[in-house]
């Protein structure tokens, strides 16, 4: 890239206060656009309140509210001004974040925003009692809040064809969207690890601990499954944090699945070694998942897939993903894999499309 620019991301959250693969995404790009010599700065909503000089680049730690809500967005708003006046292109990551940085942007700047999750262009809560009509009614205004917001916004990265197609239904410029993916972590790459066989018996989920990641279906699943099938030494290793922590222990517990089912947490470093310790991950989410990390780490660790057939995950992953759309389906997808003695996997061809080479190359187009 040879027009000189200076780069400000802002994200809810950045690695390693991350809560999820945003802050992960964020912190992959700024690595990156750091080793091409592009200027760029980081303001993120964080846990702790710091500034990180590395090079000739700053990490802005806000403390603040990494799970965005109205008042939030309004109060971050009120934390990003006169921060952004020195920047030629402001990407913006996570969609609750594009009305505080519209709300302080100049008309220097140039605002790419990556759609990575579909706050902006549906509602996923249903108006069925009093409680949840007013979390319908505050999600409405986050929405219709994004939508004005992002008439400023001059590129939309969609993270693959469905979340665009998505935007596009909701009555966002098709002109103003590219379709650019995640881009893997080489942290997860093995060179030894080209043609590998696995056996399907030691299943893995990775990621938070929400309803939304389809964690309870999944624990139902895999008890029907270890019910049905007592002789079978099968288990499943759940690692993350979030709310749904105690009402996993306590299903452990209740139905005495301690040897068969593994609550724990890792630090993201050491992440590439429980893949190698598993044969299959398991992504059970029943939200509109844009594009998981999960998906490629499982790739780079060469593990067989179990998935949802929500529409990005189907573009997304290999013919040779088992995908399924029930807790019925999901019980008998794992009796079927944990059954099959080998799986010939090599991920390399489909990895081609998101080296972090080939997705900078894209994003960059994005800012001029």
């Amino acid at each position: 890239m040879n027009q000189k620019i200076k780069v400000l991301i802002v994200t809810p959250d950045f690695y390693p206060n991350n809560l999820g693969g945003c802050g992960l995404s964020a912190y992959l790009l700024w690595k990156e656009l750091m080793e091409r010599k592009i200027a760029v700065d980081v303001i993120s909503f964080d846990t702790q309140q710091e500034t990180i000089i590395k090079g000739s680049s700053t990490v802005f730690r806000i403390k603040g509210f990494p799970k965005f809500g109205l008042l939030n967005i309004l109060l971050a708003g009120i934390k990003l001004r006169n921060k952004l006046s020195n920047y030629d292109v402001i990407h913006v990551f996570n969609m609750d974040m594009i009305p505080p940085v519209v709300l302080n942007s100049f008309k220097k700047n140039r605002i790419v925003a990556t759609i990575n999750n579909p706050k902006g262009a549906m509602i996923t809560r249903n108006a069925i009692t009093f409680q949840f009509f007013a979390q319908y009614l505050h999600d409405l205004i986050i929405m219709q809040l994004i939508k004005l917001s992002s008439l400023r916004v001059n590129k939309f990265i969609a993270l693959t064809e469905a979340i665009s197609e998505l935007y596009v239904n909701a009555g966002y410029n098709s002109e103003s969207i590219r379709v650019i993916p995640n881009m893997y972590d080489k942290l997860f790459s093995n060179k030894n690890m080209k043609s590998i066989r696995r056996t399907g018996k030691k299943f893995l989920y990775v990621g938070q601990l929400s309803e939304k990641k389809g964690l309870k279906t999944l624990l139902k699943a895999f008890t029907e499954f270890i019910y049905n099938n007592p002789t079978t030494n099968d288990t499943l290793t759940i690692c993350g944090k979030g709310k749904l922590s105690d009402w996993i222990s306590t299903h452990i517990s209740k139905h005495e699945q301690e040897s068969r089912i593994i609550l724990t947490d890792s630090q993201y470093i050491k992440l590439p070694n429980l893949y190698q310790d598993h044969d299959v991950l398991v992504h059970p989410a029943e939200w509109f998942e844009p594009f998981s990390r999960t998906w490629l780490e499982a790739m780079q660790q060469q593990l067989i897939i179990i998935s949802t057939n929500n529409p990005s995950a189907i573009e997304v992953l290999p013919q040779n993903t088992f995908f399924f759309s029930t807790q019925k389906e999901l019980s008998k997808t794992i009796k079927h894999v944990s059954k099959m003695r080998k799986f010939d996997i090599d991920y390399s061809k489909t990895l081609t499309m998101y080296s972090p080479k080939r997705v900078v190359n894209r994003i960059l187009e994005t800012y001029i």
